[in-house]
Parts: C-alpha cells; sequence; structure tokens
C-alpha cells in the first residue's frame, strides 16, 4: 500500500553535524534526530486529520492515493531513465492528498529536515537501476521508448493512452512535443493507513521497501 515517507538519512538519529561548532544554525542543525522528527510528524496529525474529514470527527473520509500516471524519473536526451514510477496525476485543483503532503513536506522544510531544494513528487518506485550496475559499478539505464512501445505497457494503459508519442524531431509542431513521462493507467485508488518515515537508502530484507522507523496512523481502528 502506497505510504508518505518523508525519508531521513541514516544517521540522522546522531547530530547532524560536529559538536566542535558552536554558532546558532549549528547548534540547531545538531538537534535534527530521528525523535525530532518522529515528535514533529506527531504534532502533525490533527491538522492532517482536520484536512481528511473536513473537520467532521463522525465523516469516517480517508486518505486516498490514486495511481493513474506512469512516468521516468532521471532522464536523458539518449531516452533511457534510471527510475520507472507510478502515481497520482497533476490537476489545478489541490486534492486533498496535495494538501496533506504540502503540509508534511512543508513542516519538514520549516524545521530543517528536508534541506533538499527538489520539489515534492508523489510516487511509488517501480523499478530503480540503483541495483543494476555494470562494470565500474556504473547504473545501467533503460530505454525509455522498449517500456513505452511495449505490449506490457500497451496491455495496462488507458485506451487513448496506448500508443505513446515520441519527442518530436526538430522542426515538427510544438503541440507534437510530449515527452515519454506523462503516460495515464489505472492501478487503483488506495487507502493510505499512515504516513511512515524511513531511513534513505535503507533496504528492508523481507519485502525491500525502505525501513520504517515510526509511522503516525491516519484511521481511528
Amino acid at each position: 500500500m502506497p505510504k508518505g515517507s518523508p525519508s531521513l538519512p541514516e544517521s540522522s538519529n546522531k547530530p547532524a553535524v560536529e559538536e566542535t561548532r558552536h554558532s546558532d544554525h549549528d547548534m540547531q542543525e545538531s538537534a535534527k534526530t530521528i525523535e525530532g522528527a518522529l515528535d514533529l510528524l506527531a504534532s502533525l496529525r490533527n491538522d492532517i486529520m482536520s484536512l481528511i474529514t473536513g473537520g467532521s470527527a463522525t465523516s469516517g473520509a480517508t486518505l486516498k492515493v490514486p495511481l493513474e500516471v506512469m512516468g521516468v524519473l532521471q532522464s536523458d536526451k539518449n531516452q533511457t531513465a534510471h527510475v520507472l514510477w507510478i502515481g497520482p496525476k497533476k490537476i489545478k485543483e489541490k486534492s486533498i492528498l496535495d494538501q496533506v503532503a504540502n503540509l508534511v513536506n512543508n513542516s519538514f522544510r520549516e524545521n530543517g529536515f528536508i534541506t533538499e531544494k527538489r520539489p515534492l513528487k508523489l510516487h511509488c518506485t517501480i523499478l530503480n537501476t540503483s541495483h543494476r550496475k555494470g562494470g565500474g559499478r556504473r547504473r545501467i539505464a533503460f530505454s525509455k521508448n522498449e517500456i513505452f512501445e511495449s505490449d506490457a505497457y500497451k496491455n495496462i494503459a488507458l485506451p487513448s493512452f496506448s500508443m505513446p508519442l515520441v519527442l518530436a524531431e526538430e522542426g515538427q509542431e510544438q503541440a507534437t512535443q510530449k515527452s515519454l513521462t506523462d503516460f495515464h493507467v489505472d492501478f487503483g485508488t488506495w487507502d493510505v493507513d499512515e504516513i511512515q518515515l524511513c531511513t534513505m537508502g535503507s533496504r528492508d530484507a523481507i519485502t525491500g521497501a525502505y525501513v520504517s522507523v515510526g509511522s503516525i496512523r491516519l484511521t481511528e481502528n
């Protein structure tokens, strides 16, 4: 089941900077621990539940994530990529899922737990070449074209998206220039019953997922 998971460095249960530094900024950074992150996440639960239920304690509403778009990350001009993912599509009106995700993401940024500049991208990874190494231990990319032109993809694509558009050659109409990262599928809509904090780069020996260090429940039971 898809779960939101702001990730922490594997060593984040230790001070983030050396204790020999004494500036106010560094002292704040040194206080960033897993326990602090879990406390922050727990403090957001009431606001999260208010977004989900619309402020009604008896609504019975649940947070849902639709898996309706398939795309790639870490792509290049040679039409290869390193990550294949599925997730919710972007819409103009912010969904409840977007509002919850932005609340958590912004809170962790404001409190110094997230320092990278990349925008939030909700997705479920289904293929990652980080464990596909070649000579010199370099990651071996996969072909985007081969993925989206395959019979396997056509079997799961929605009818109007079963034949992907290849990137237009120079001089073609701008309207045909569509990236191979936005293809509509239907893997269903799933209830999200918890938000987890996971150790970045970790891997559960049984499930292959990130290792969770704690979570908050989004259901009463």
